[in-house]
């Protein structure tokens, strides 16, 4: 159960801070564990690591903004 608590904590931090520089050293100093616990546990999770996971959400977010607000351009959204 500790576990769940842990990646939605991360996954939670990832969504409050997806416009900024994510490092997983943040993440892992926010929910109080190490670095390697976090990734390993992220990955065994979600396939994928954290960096990937960040990258697919700014993409998703992106698609979303572009579908929303048609009239506006790529470097405003």
């Amino acid at each position: 159960m500790e576990k769940m608590l842990l990646i939605t904590a991360a996954l939670e931090y990832i969504e409050n801070n997806l416009n900024d520089n994510i490092k997983t050293e943040d993440i892992a100093s926010a929910l109080y564990c190490s670095k390697s616990s976090v990734e390993k546990l992220f990955r065994t999770v979600t396939g994928m690591s954290i960096k990937d996971y960040t990258v697919r959400r700014r993409m998703s977010k992106a698609a979303k903004d572009m579908r929303n607000n048609p009239n506006e351009s790529l470097i405003d959204l």
